[in-house]
């Protein structure tokens, strides 16, 4: 399945894409290494440049930068002693944090104020579009470089006017999208049907954006595959009543279950599944269990539960910034944040290595323009895997990988690892389990 097969199946479709699986995970910024707004890091000599960092530090969106005390240690001890430009200048660095508190009206704000007030050179924002989009439109009309990730691609290219033929001139993304997915899961769907006989998969998607992504890219790659859809329609959330889906798949004899519900939502309809009775081989299920805590949440109800993953410990990439290992990155993670790894960190640590990528390659770092010039069609390496934004399949983007995995039983201090079970679009990153069946599963 190709990215022209479904990636870009339709305009409208990607217009709100929010398909990248992207959680809208609640949870606490661990902030007792005293990082404050406005916090500004670096050294060494030379001019001076201004990197404004805007993210949901609160409300809803805060699961995403809970490892910001992290992240922003390692990155202020790698920008410490400045950062050699393309002009052979050493330039200090500092770090301008700026909530957006998970609003779009108050990400468009902050990031006026990074420009206007705090004058930065440089945006680094993204978690999710409610935040990404906005503030790369108003980086965009001001005419600031920036680098956005945690966004599905689409929802952050398509969605603010971006064609094949006219890109933007000022950002440039890295993440993926709904067009990786279609390719990346149904080769576990079709490990699901494989090992238990059944090629029916019932659909859980909800009344909203996402939903409506999800069915619209999935029910074409479903039917590819030669695999029988039972989808009851959207349902609205939150629900407390789970019934009427419940008894669609059960009817339907639906053996593989997938959905992209949040995180509560997925909870009571899991419990009242498994209470009904209705108990299938697998289960495929976007953004609702993204992060740990959300698996830990269900108890034993979580085991072998898979997801989609863009970043873990077992990947093969390294940090250009101090050569820091994904393992290493994952373990210095657990010590000091004192939570187990978490995807979304290694994303923001890898924007700021493309941020020193971008002023090392650019002739002239103070110069808007220069900066601009050289992100958009930049390529290098991070933590997160190489990067191109000028050979994606849109200008201004580069589409990383999504890993299936699975949710199994913790053989260490956790009570759930996360095991890569495919590689079908990244064969650089190592499997780590076979797909294993839902316990007691039964249709």
């Amino acid at each position: 399945m190709s990215d022209t097969a479904y990636g870009l199946r339709r305009r409208e479709l990607l217009q709100r894409a929010g398909a990248g699986g992207v959680l809208l995970a609640s949870g606490s910024l661990l902030s007792a290494c005293g990082l404050s707004e406005d916090d500004s890091g670096g050294g060494g000599g030379g001019t001076t440049l201004k990197i404004g960092y805007i993210r949901p530090q609160t409300g809803p969106l805060a699961g995403f930068n809970e490892g910001d005390p992290y992240v922003l240690s390692l990155v202020r001890e790698a920008y410490r002693k400045g950062i050699t430009g393309g002009d052979g200048k050493k330039y200090t660095v500092q770090i301008v944090a700026k909530d957006a508190a998970s609003d779009q009206a108050r990400a468009a704000e902050v990031a006026r104020q990074a420009m206007l007030e705090d004058k930065v050179d440089l945006i680094i924002t993204g978690g999710t579009p409610t935040i990404g989009n906005p503030v790369s439109d108003q980086a965009e009309a001001q005419g600031v470089p920036h680098i956005v990730t945690l966004n599905p691609w689409e929802s952050w290219f398509m969605g603010r006017g971006g064609t094949k033929d006219k890109g933007f001139r000022y950002g440039a993304l890295f993440f993926p999208g709904g067009s990786v997915e279609v390719e990346g899961v149904p080769p576990v769907f079709e490990q699901m049907g494989e090992q238990s006989g059944n090629q029916t998969i019932g659909a859980l998607w909800p009344n909203n954006v996402d939903g409506d992504t999800f069915r619209e890219v999935f029910t074409p790659a479903i039917k590819e595959i030669g695999y029988e859809l039972v989808d009851p329609g959207p349902y609205a959330e939150p629900s407390q009543n789970y019934s009427t889906q419940i008894g669609r798949f059960r009817q339907g004899d639906a053996g593989i279950l997938t959905g992209c519900p949040d995180t509560p939502n997925f909870a009571t309809f899991w419990r009242q599944a498994r209470q009904s009775g209705y108990r299938p081989y697998g289960a495929y299920i976007h953004k609702a269990i993204l992060f740990p805590a959300a698996v830990e949440s269900l108890g034993d109800l979580g085991e072998n539960l898979c997801t989609s993953a863009w970043w873990t410990p077992d990947v093969p990439y390294t940090s250009q910034l101090n050569g820091m290992t994904s393992k290493e990155f994952g373990d210095g993670y657990e010590r000091e944040i004192g939570k187990q790894w978490h995807q979304p960190s290694a994303f923001w640590y890898a924007a700021f290595e493309v941020a020193a990528q971008l002023i090392e390659n650019t002739p002239e770092p103070k110069d808007k323009e220069a900066l601009a010039s050289t992100l958009i069609k930049m390529k290098g390496d991070t933590l997160v895997g190489p990067y191109d934004f000028g050979g994606g399949p849109t200008p201004n983007v580069h589409v990383n990988p999504i890993f299936p995995t699975q949710w199994v039983r913790g053989q260490g201090k956790y009570p759930f690892d996360l095991n890569i079970i495919d590689n079908t679009l990244a064969p650089d990153v190592k499997v780590t389990g076979e797909l294993q069946p839902l316990p007691d599963a039964r249709v």
